[in-house]
C-alpha cells in the first residue's frame, strides 16, 4: 500500500492502532451477546450446532486478545509492518462475520423455528452490527468485513423462509444496514478529520520545538559572541584609560592637552556602551542585588540634574526639579540608574524646549516619578517595541553617541526587579512622559550611604601584585601605581610567574588580578594559589571584562571586590583603599 503523503500514512496508522486498542472494550459485550443468543435459542435439535458456534466465538475472542497483546508489545517501525497488522485485523473481522453468518444454519428448517427464537436471533445480530458500527467506524474495511457476511446470511435465510413477516424482517435489516452504513461513513469522516488535525498539530509542535531550539541556540551564540567580543574589546580600552590617566597628569602643550581630552571623551563614550552591555549581562545572570532603604528622592534628582547639566545647557534646554513627595523606600542605586537612563534618553531626543522631573502621590500610597520632555515623541505603533533590546528610534544614522538601544530595555528590567513598571505617554512631535510608581517611605529618615568616599592614601608601605595576560596592562598598571606612590609593584601573567616572584621574596599585601587569563586559568585560581602559599587569604581586587552569565555568577560569588573593564582610575584607587583598610 502506497500513500500519497505523510498525512495519509499517519491516518492509516491511527486507524490500525485504534482498532487494536478497542479490542478489550469490545470483547466483554461480544462474549455476552454470543452467550445470550445461544441460551435464548437453545433447543435440543440444534444444541450441537449452537455448541460449535459458541465454541467458535470463544476461540475467536481468545485470538483477538492474543492479537491485542502482541500488537502492544511490538514496535512498529515501517509501513509494511503496519500494513501486515491491518491485514490481520481485516481477516479476523471477516472470520467473525462468517461465524455469525453460520448462526442461521443451526436451525434445521427455518419454518420449524419459533417466531420468538427468530426474533431473538434478529435482535442479537442487529445488536452486534450496531456495536461494530460504532467501534470500527474509523476503519471502513473492518466494518464491511463483519457486516456483509453476518447480515447477508441472515437476510438470505429470512427471504427464503415462508414464515409470516420474515420478508419484512429482511427488508428492515437491509434498510437498517444502509442506515448504519451512513452513520459509519459520518463517523469515519469525523475520525479522519480529527486525526488529520492531530497530525498537523503534532507537526506544528515539532516545527515550533525545532524553531525554539534554533532560537535558543542563536541566543546562546549571541551571548557567547557578546561575552567574547566584550572581553577582548574591553582589554585595550582598559589599557587606554590607564595611559590617558597618566598623560593627563603630565605638563603638556595646550594643543596636546586638548587632543588628550578628546581622546578621553571618546574613551568615556566607549565605556558607556560597554557598561550598557554589562548591565544587560548582569540582569541575564541574575547578579543584580536589591538593597532597599529610605531614599531622599529630591536630593537624588538634584544630583542627577547637576551631573547632566552640561549636556542640557549645550542643547539650550531647561530643566526643573518638581519632586513634591520627597522620601521613597527603594534601592537608591537601581532608582538612580533608571532615572539617569530616562533623563539621558530625554536629553538625546529633545532638541528644544524643556525637561521636567516630577512626582505625585498615587491612590495606592505610592509615589509616581515622571520624566517629561518636549522632544520628538513616539508614534503609537512604536510604543510596544521601545523596550526591546537594541531598539532605537530617531537614530537612522546609528550615532553611537546615542548608545546601543539598551537604555530603555535596562530601565524596564530594573523596574521589574523593583516590583514596578515603566509607563509611557507620548505624542509624536510634542514630547513624551516616562513614569514609574515607587514605594513611599513615611519615616523621612534617609539611610546614610555606606560607600567609602574617595580620599588620598599613602601606598608607600604596601606591595601590590598585578596579574594580567595583556602586555599593555602589565606595562600600564605598574606605571600608574608607582605614580600613586606604591612601594613595590610586581606584574605577572599567571600563577607560575606569581609563585616565582614569591620565591624571590615578593609577598603581596594586595593582588589585583584579571579574571580571565590564558590557558583557561582564572584570576580566582591564581589568588587561591597565592593564598595557599602564604597560609592565609590574600587581599584581592578582581577585574573582569566578561559579560557571560556563568562568569558573572562566579565573580559575584567569590566575595571579592570586583571591577568591570574598562575601569576609571578613580574606581581603581577607591577599590585599593577599601581592600587595604
Amino acid at each position: 500500500m502506497a500513500f500519497d503523503n505523510d498525512s495519509e500514512q499517519q491516518i492509516f496508522n491511527a486507524q490500525v492502532s485504534t482498532f487494536y486498542q478497542q479490542i478489550p472494550a469490545n470483547l466483554l459485550p461480544a462474549v455476552l451477546i454470543s452467550t445470550l443468543v445461544t441460551i435464548t435459542i437453545w433447543e435440543p435439535q440444534s444444541r450441537a450446532g449452537l455448541s460449535l458456534w459458541l465454541a467458535a466465538n470463544y476461540l475467536f475472542f481468545l485470538l483477538r486478545l492474543f492479537s491485542f497483546q502482541r500488537f502492544n508489545r511490538t514496535e512498529i517501525r515501517d509501513t509494511l509492518s503496519i500494513k501486515a497488522w491491518a491485514d490481520m485485523a481485516f481477516f479476523q473481522l471477516l472470520l467473525y462475520g462468517i461465524i455469525w453468518a453460520l448462526l442461521p444454519l443451526c436451525f434445521p428448517t427455518m419454518e420449524n423455528t419459533p417466531t420468538s427464537t427468530l426474533l431473538a436471533v434478529y435482535f442479537f445480530a442487529t445488536t452486534a452490527i450496531i456495536g461494530l458500527s460504532i467501534s470500527h467506524s474509523s476503519f471502513k474495511p473492518m466494518w464491511f468485513a463483519f457486516v456483509i457476511p453476518a447480515s447477508c446470511a441472515l437476510i438470505y435465510r429470512l427471504i427464503s423462509s415462508s414464515i409470516d413477516g420474515s420478508n419484512m424482517l429482511a427488508v428492515y435489516l437491509l434498510l437498517f444496514n444502509l442506515f448504519l452504513f451512513s452513520m459509519m461513513n459520518r463517523h469515519h469522516k469525523s475520525f479522519r478529520e480529527t486525526t488529520l488535525l492531530q497530525t498537523e498539530y503534532a507537526k506544528l509542535m515539532t516545527k515550533l520545538q525545532r524553531e525554539k531550539e534554533k532560537s535558543d541556540k542563536a541566543n546562546i551564540n549571541k551571548s557567547t559572541f557578546l561575552a567574547s567580543a566584550s572581553h577582548d574589546l574591553r582589554q585595550p580600552v582598559h589599557a587606554m584609560n590607564l595611559f590617558i590617566e597618566m598623560l593627563q597628569k603630565q605638563s603638556l602643550p595646550a594643543d596636546i592637552t586638548l587632543l588628550i581630552s578628546r581622546i578621553a571623551s571618546s574613551a568615556n563614550n566607549l565605556q558607556s556602551l560597554f557598561n550598557s552591555l554589562l548591565d544587560i549581562s548582569r540582569l541575564d545572570a541574575g547578579t543584580v542585588d536589591i538593597n532597599k532603604k529610605t531614599m531622599d528622592l529630591r536630593s537624588a534628582v538634584d544630583e542627577l540634574i547637576t551631573l547632566h547639566l552640561p549636556e542640557i545647557e549645550d542643547k539650550g534646554l531647561s530643566i526643573s526639579n518638581a519632586i513634591n513627595e520627597r522620601y521613597i523606600y527603594s534601592d537608591p542605586i537601581l532608582v538612580n540608574r533608571i532615572l539617569s537612563n530616562l533623563l539621558i534618553n530625554a536629553i538625546h531626543y529633545t532638541d528644544s524646549g524643556s525637561l521636567e522631573i516630577g512626582s505625585q502621590a498615587t491612590a495606592d500610597d505610592r509615589i509616581q516619578v515622571s520624566i517629561t520632555d518636549t522632544g520628538k515623541g513616539i508614534a503609537p505603533e512604536h510604543l510596544e517595541t521601545i523596550f526591546e533590546e537594541f531598539k532605537q528610534l530617531h537614530n537612522p544614522e546609528r550615532d553611537r553617541n546615542k548608545g546601543l538601544g539598551l537604555g530603555l530595555a535596562i530601565c524596564n528590567r530594573l523596574a521589574h526587579l523593583l516590583d514596578t513598571a515603566i509607563e509611557v505617554e507620548s505624542t509624536l512631535g510634542q514630547g513624551s512622559c516616562f513614569s514609574l510608581a515607587l514605594e513611599k517611605d513615611h519615616s523621612g529618615i534617609e539611610t546614610a550611604p555606606t560607600a567609602i568616599k574617595p580620599r588620598t592614601m599613602d601606598l608607600q608601605p604596601y606591595s601590590i601584585m598585578i596579574i594580567d595576560d595583556e602586555k599593555d596592562i602589565l606595562d600600564a598598571m605598574p606605571m600608574l601605581l608607582s605614580s600613586w606612590g606604591c612601594g613595590e609593584v610586581a606584574a605577572v601573567a599567571d600563577d607560575i610567574e606569581a609563585l616565582q616572584a614569591m620565591d624571590q621574596g615578593f609577598f603581596p599585601d594586595l593582588v589585583i588580578s584579571d579574571y580571565r587569563l590564558r590557558d583557561h586559568l582564572t584570576g580566582l585560581d591564581v589568588i587561591e594559589a597565592i593564598s595557599q602559599r602564604i597560609g592565609y587569604p590574600v587581599r584581592a581586587v578582581l577585574i573582569t571584562g566578561d559579560t557571560a552569565v556563568d562568569s558573572l555568577k562566579k565573580v559575584s560569588d567569590s566575595g571579592l571586590k570586583v571591577l568591570h573593564k574598562p575601569i576609571k582610575t578613580a574606581e581603581l584607587e577607591q577599590a585599593i583603599m577599601e581592600a587595604l583598610l
